[in-house]
């Protein structure tokens, strides 16, 4: 996944931290990427027990936005040769279905 121009320095400068590697910068990325996608599955949990129907509405909205953006990182991932063409995959199929569910229960609250 990651190749040699993984260690270049953007700019060419002096390493002064380990934030200055490029392979931190990429790898950090990949984190806050996965980070927001589970912030899908908090907004879930946080409507539901709220119980308080246009709260819990708002929340799977919130989710159904999550989910989307974490889909669209995805492919970005697999274009860039940070995740291989069957882990994106599979991923992306996981969100093709959890997006539109996430939506029939919106509906059904409305």
């Amino acid at each position: 996944m990651f190749s040699d121009k993984c260690l270049v320095i953007k700019r060419k400068r002096q390493v002064k931290s380990y934030t200055d590697l490029e392979v931190w910068q990429r790898s950090h990325e990949v984190a806050l990427t996965f980070y927001r996608a589970s912030l899908c599955r908090k907004k879930i949990v946080e409507g539901y027990y709220s119980r308080k129907g246009k709260k819990f509405v708002s929340s799977l909205e919130i989710a159904r936005g999550s989910a989307g953006e974490s889909h669209y990182w995805i492919r970005v991932l697999r274009e860039i040769g940070e995740i291989s063409e069957d882990l994106a995959n599979r991923l992306s199929g996981e969100y093709e279905e959890i997006i539109p569910m996430l939506s029939s229960i919106i509906n059904k609250l409305k």
